[in-house]
C-alpha cells in the first residue's frame, strides 16, 4: 500500500493533526447518549428489585418475560439506529420536510416486522418458548408468565413508536434534550412501578404495565419536541 502510487491520493500514511474543537463537540454530543444507557440499565435494576418484593415466582416470571421482550425488541433497536442515521442525513441535506415522514415510514415497517415475529410467540408461548429457553425448569414458570407475555403485545406497540421517535429526535442532535426526557420518564416509570408493586394483591402483569406508561410519556414529549420544529434551528 505504501509503494502503490494510486493509493497516495488517499493520504493513508499522513499524520492527522488532532482537531480539539471537533473532538470537544463530539464528546458533548455523545456523552448524553452514554448516560441514557446508564439510566436505562439502572431502571431495569431497580425494577427487578421492586419485583423481588412480590416473591421468587414473580422474579422468575419477570426474568422470562424480560428475555422474550429483549428478543422481540431486536427489530426495533435495528430500525431505531437506522432512523437515527436517516434523520441526520436528511438534515445534512436540508431536507427537513422529509424527517417526520421518514420516521412514520420506519415505524410502519418496524411494526410489520415486529408483528410477524411477535404474534406467534405471544399467542403460543408454551409451544414455542421451550425451544428457545431449553429444558431448564422454566416450563412450569412459563405457564404463570402467559398473562404478562400477552401484555407484551401492547408494550411492543408503544415501544416501537416511542423508540423510533426518540431515536429520530436523537438524530437531530438533541441528545441533551433526550437525556433529560429519559431521566424524567425513568423517574415516573419507577414511581408508577413502586406504587403498583406495593399495592395490595398486586401481580407481575400489573407491574409490567409501568412499561406502557413509560413509553406513553416518552411518546408525548418526543412528539411535542419534533412537531415544535425547534430542531431545525439546532446547531451541532
Amino acid at each position: 500500500m505504501y509503494f502503490d502510487s494510486s493509493a497516495k491520493k488517499l493520504n493513508l500514511f499522513k499524520v492527522i493533526k488532532p482537531e480539539l474543537k471537533e473532538t470537544k463537540n463530539l464528546i458533548v454530543l455523545s456523552l448524553p447518549i452514554v448516560a441514557q444507557s446508564v439510566v436505562g440499565l439502572g431502571c431495569w435494576f431497580v425494577f427487578f428489585g421492586f419485583i423481588d418484593n412480590l416473591g421468587d415466582r414473580a422474579l422468575s416470571i419477570t426474568n422470562i418475560v424480560r428475555m422474550i421482550y429483549l428478543c422481540l425488541s431486536i427489530p426495533c433497536w435495528g430500525f431505531s439506529s437506522g432512523i437515527n442515521t436517516i434523520v441526520s442525513n436528511l438534515i445534512g441535506q436540508d431536507k427537513y420536510d422529509l424527517v417526520i415522514p421518514s420516521i412514520h415510514k420506519t415505524i410502519l415497517l418496524c411494526l410489520s416486522i415486529t408483528a410477524i415475529i411477535s404474534i406467534p410467540i405471544i399467542l403460543f408461548p408454551t409451544a414455542i418458548m421451550p425451544y428457545i429457553l431449553g429444558d431448564s425448569g422454566n416450563s412450569s414458570i412459563l405457564e404463570f408468565a402467559i398473562p404478562t407475555i400477552h401484555l407484551l403485545s401492547i408494550i411492543l406497540l408503544f415501544f416501537v413508536i416511542g423508540g423510533i421517535y426518540f431515536n429520530g429526535m436523537a438524530g437531530t442532535g438533541a441528545t441533551i434534550n433526550g437525556l433529560f426526557l429519559q431521566i424524567f420518564s425513568a423517574v415516573a416509570y419507577l414511581v408508577i412501578a413502586y406504587l403498583i408493586v406495593n399495592k395490595k394483591n398486586s401481580t407481575v402483569e400489573l407491574a409490567w404495565t409501568a412499561e406502557i406508561y413509560y413509553w406513553i410519556i416518552m411518546i408525548i414529549f418526543t412528539l411535542k419536541y419534533m412537531y415544535s420544529k425547534k430542531w431545525i434551528h439546532l446547531k451541532v
